[in-house]
């Protein structure tokens, strides 16, 4: 395995390098051999003069090598596992090199699921990645992972401030289960990383394969990300560090879309042919210069009713006095890519502190973000805080305490589902990113005092329904114009969607989450090598979600403030979840070394209980939209349940791993882990047949 993995390692040098061998004159051929202390070729050991990467060799199959190199120069042996070594050239031309083993690359232990292992003896496929090597401003841990793994595909399908990414692990691989991965922080599972801090994290463990994965059983189906925070370290003084960093969000790409003049003939063109092939089907002559009641006249003498309203052209778009383009057609020019999208600041601010003694170690943590959206008014704000200690009672006594806090308050903008619409289908309508890139570039973003007249007869049919405040609302110079394309929808075949700007800004939702997470441990070791383990830990998570859709928002061919809005299109929610999970992990691990054997073994059991609990509330009925309250509902029937609903699991499960080496050079590896779980029927009871097991048992050399 490791002769393979420096053939490896010395191709992807000489493929990043382009190592070649120039022969000159004042240059002569090195030759000798590379092994190590048994007398072993080093296989794939690369040779290269130092200064000049370009110049260089690998070491062949039976350990020799060759290189052209002037007196003076430095030749720099490398291999992977072994200390490399450097040796100036003083007129010898053979050189045999005896290479020591890196007893530091060698010992390096890695967290791969209930007690670390030496990186040398792990079989499996697993990726690292240390707190240097991470984007630590970056708003998540899984946006500090990308191209930092190989192997693994991190994608951010959502570009709201404070969102997650999708991680997989080994693609998707299964069409009903969850295909995201299991995180282990500190050795308590969870479901996502978005609570972490990244500035917290000291290294990044991803178990690739399944085999390495199964010691998690059926959560580890899709890969295991174990994560493990900062600690204190022995005789450290107390170190305060403080962190900020502030960047700029942009959108990466705009849609190509018509502008005001391309839009207007593309409109007249469109209602024109739909004129013509209704002329076509009732047998009349086609005369574009018609005005719309002749047109109107023409069809119905022909005896065409149906659709003759989709043939008419809006005064706004053309004037056929003059048989051309209305004067108001090209007043507006609006890119609503750029009045939707806005550049948007992320800061964020870490203060860490971090010592010990022999016996007591701690760190403790404070983390503030502050993340807009590049769609206003969206923002993210989250407070993380963290605190890490480690005591050693005595000789064989240990324990430590780690809690963790997270609470963060999100201001959403509603961007999925289409644009129009409202009512009943909350979920699928009012989406304002659809929107943006079907608003009409004609109509303007904000009023501006040059309309008043033409936004007058606009919503003169609506007027009669319109409060007086609401109206000086509607009309007010500098305010966000509403609903064009509202009144447009009802006569002249423009889609019913309100503004973008408007949705964004008058549907506030909002989302305020808060977790908590402690975890206990105490570890003793009886006799040497064998070490007792129990960890006890507890997760509260809580969190409130509200909707306000206000009447200023048009739906359909009813323009904002109309009191048609009341019934159905200006409603309330209001849901909180809770989840509350217990974690009693108990495991005993043995490493024993005798002459070139080595054994790790680990075994135990882990209990875990976990109660998801939401109920929700959704109102109808408001008159206006000083109190975005389901209480303010003039209605007390028109509340109803949305998203009630409860659920309870147990997980019970038995696990074992144990690890063969052989004179640091043949491995094995098996593991094995039962899991039981148990799952409430519908009245609460939990019994016997509502149990499932899973077995995961591996092997690997």
């Amino acid at each position: 395995m490791k002769t393979f993995l420096r053939i490896i390692a010395a191709c992807c040098v000489m493929a990043l390098t382009g190592l070649t061998v120039f022969a000159q004159t004042d240059r002569v051929v090195i030759s000798g051999t590379v092994k190590s202390e048994s007398g072993e070729p080093l296989v794939g050991a690369s040779v290269i003069v130092k200064g000049a990467t370009t110049r260089g060799t690998i070491v062949e199959v039976d350990g020799t090598y060759s290189i052209s190199a002037a007196e003076g120069e430095t030749l720099v042996y490398d291999c992977l596992g072994f200390v490399s070594q450097e040796v100036k050239l003083t007129g010898k031309s053979r050189i045999d090199i005896v290479m020591i083993e890196d007893t530091n690359f060698l010992d390096e232990t890695i967290v791969v699921g209930y007690a670390p292992m030496r990186k040398s003896d792990f079989t499996g496929s697993i990726a690292s990645v240390k707190s240097d090597e991470l984007q630590k401003s970056t708003a998540t841990v899984g946006q500090a992972l990308v191209g930092r793994v190989a192997g693994v595909e991190i994608r951010q399908s959502n570009g709201a401030p404070g969102a997650g990414v999708n991680i997989r692990v080994r693609g998707v691989n299964s069409l009903t289960a969850s295909t995201s991965p299991l995180y282990v922080v500190d050795g308590y599972p969870v479901a996502d990383d978005d609570f972490i801090n990244p500035n917290d994290i000291e290294s990044i463990e991803i178990l690739k394969d399944a085999a390495s994965a199964a010691i998690y059983g059926s959560r580890g189906a899709s890969g295991v990300v174990l994560i493990t925070t900062k600690r204190g370290r022995d005789n450290e003084k107390a170190t305060v560090t403080y962190d900020f960093s502030y960047g700029v969000q942009t959108l990466g790409r705009k849609v190509d879309l018509l502008n005001a003049r391309e839009f207007a003939e593309l409109y007249v063109e469109a209602r024109n042919n739909s004129y013509w092939a209704y002329c076509q089907k009732g047998g009349v002559a086609y005369d574009p210069k018609d005005d719309n009641a002749t047109r109107v006249a023409k069809l119905k003498a022909a005896g065409i009713t149906q659709g003759v309203d989709n043939i008419g052209l809006s005064p706004f778009f053309w004037d056929f006095s003059k048989n051309d383009y209305a004067s108001t057609a090209f007043m507006y020019d609006t890119d609503w890519q750029d009045e939707y999208f806005k550049r948007a600041g992320m800061m964020r601010h870490n203060v860490s502190v971090s010592g010990g003694t022999k016996n007591i170690k701690y760190m403790a943590s404070v983390g503030y973000l502050d993340q807009n959206g590049i769609i206003a008014p969206s923002n993210h704000r989250q407070i993380n805080a963290r605190v890490n200690i480690d005591a050693q009672i005595s000789k064989r006594l240990s324990m430590a305490a780690s809690y963790s806090m997270t609470d963060t308050k999100t201001r959403e903008v509603k961007t999925y589902g289409r644009s129009n619409g409202g009512g009943e289908n909350t979920e699928g309508a009012d989406g304002a990113t659809q929107g943006c890139l079907v608003a009409i570039p004609n109509f303007p973003a904000y009023n501006d005092g040059s309309l008043t007249g033409t936004e007058a007869w606009a919503i003169a049919n609506n007027n009669g329904n319109m409060k007086a405040e609401d109206w000086a609302a509607y009309n007010t110079e500098g305010t966000l114009a509403r609903s064009w394309m509202n009144f447009f929808a009802k006569n002249w075949g423009i889609n019913s969607s309100e503004s973008p700007l408007v949705v964004a800004h008058d549907l506030p939702i909002k989302n305020t989450k808060t977790r908590h997470n402690f975890t206990v441990s105490a570890t003793w070791e009886p006799i040497d090598g064998l070490k007792l383990k129990a960890q006890l830990g507890r997760l509260w998570y809580d969190q409130t979600y509200t909707k306000f859709r206000q009447n200023s928002i048009g739906s359909g061919a009813n323009i904002a403030y109309n009191s048609a809005l009341e019934t159905s299109n200006h409603y309330a929610i209001s849901r909180t979840l809770k989840n509350q999970d217990s974690l009693g992990e108990f495991t005993a691990a043995y490493n024993h070394k005798w002459g070139d054997h080595r054994l790790d073994a680990l075994a135990g059991f882990t209990v875990q209980d976990n109660i998801y609990s939401s109920i929700g509330i959704m109102a109808k009925q408001f008159t206006d939209n000083r109190i975005p309250d389901i209480s303010a509902t003039v209605d007390p029937k028109a509340v109803e349940e949305y998203g009630v609903g409860r659920s309870e699991y147990n997980l019970l499960s038995y696990l074992a791993r144990v690890n063969y080496s052989y004179s640091d050079r043949y491995s094995l590896t098996g593991s094995f882990r039962a899991d039981h779980v148990s799952v409430p029927r519908a009245n609460g009871v939990t019994s016997h047949q509502s149990q499932q097991v899973g077995h995961f048992p591996t092997s690997l050399s």
